[in-house]
């Protein structure tokens, strides 16, 4: 972790309140994240997916997710078990109870989870460990397995993420994720196999800001970039942008934050960010704000 003396300097005088992400100078928990998607025929933005959040204690209880096309809303409900201010526990549910995650955390950080979800012809059951080498906000591995039942017979997927972390002043500089994983059915041997790919995510001031793959076969993903977009102390917009080979750069996908005034600091507030730009769980990284 690097840290520079002015930045030390500050956080002694004034308690860590000139941490910034750019000119984020006001962290706080979203109300709501809307996702567009550019219509290249058109040059529009349609929008995607939005989510609404509402909080109790400074943790989401609640997450409306509207989708294109559909006039009623999902709703997620988060119930936590909480000791000095932190998380031990968190139960989360979907409206009809066909998806549920236990999690449990150690010090405020997600240590072990589980997610079950049952559907008429079929079971799936997950679950991730954690471990934070570094013993700050950020895991540097991760274990998960996912079993998929479905009349009599067993689909198993192993993968472990073996990730490397920098980090500069509290927040995330760059993340490269290589790993392992191993599928396999009923009556099949298991196999491990390495990635076939490298996946670099680089961070300003915490925000992701280039995705960069590089595969052992076959030809790698298109230059991915992102233009954060601020208002009145807060990141408004996140702009991703990708380009394939020499081509003009493309504008792909945008995210729009509305905020709340519950205040948060600074690295959980860049992850929630992240989490929304990115997805909470990606080839990257995992983005665990709550």
């Amino acid at each position: 972790m690097k840290t520079t003396l002015a930045a030390a300097i500050c956080a002694v005088l004034l308690c860590g309140a000139c941490q910034t992400a750019g000119t984020v100078t006001k962290p706080a928990l979203i109300q709501s994240a809307t996702t567009y998607h550019k219509n290249l025929q058109s040059n529009e933005w349609v929008e995607e997916v939005s989510l609404v959040y509402t909080y109790e204690n400074g943790y989401p209880v609640s997450i409306e997710r509207t989708e294109q096309g559909f006039t009623t809303p999902s709703i997620t409900t988060l119930e936590y078990t909480f000791e000095n201010g932190k998380p031990v526990s968190m139960i989360q549910k979907s409206d009809d109870n066909s998806l549920v995650w236990n999690v449990e955390y150690n010090n405020g950080r997600r240590y072990f989870e589980t997610a079950t979800a049952t559907e008429e012809d079929h079971a799936t059951y997950n679950s991730s460990r954690y471990a934070y080498a570094n013993d700050d906000d950020y895991f540097t591995l991760l274990v998960h397995a996912n079993h998929m039942e479905s009349e009599g017979t067993e689909d198993i997927m192993e993968e472990v993420d073996s990730v490397q972390v920098t980090v500069e002043n509290g927040l995330l500089a760059k993340t490269v994720n290589t790993g392992m994983y191993a599928n396999w059915g009923s009556g099949e041997e298991k196999e491990w196999m390495r990635f076939n790919g490298t996946y670099t995510a680089e961070y300003e001031h915490g925000i992701v800001k280039r995705l960069s793959t590089i595969y052992r076969a076959g030809p790698d993903d298109p230059e991915t970039t992102f233009t954060v977009k601020t208002e009145n102390g807060q990141i408004k917009e996140v702009l991703r942008t990708v380009q394939y080979g020499d081509a003009d750069p493309q504008e792909e996908v945008k995210v729009i934050f509305e905020y709340t005034d519950i205040e948060t600091d600074l690295p959980r507030y860049c992850q929630m960010i992240n989490a929304h730009v990115m997805g909470p769980a990606s080839t990257y990284y995992y983005y665990n704000w709550y």
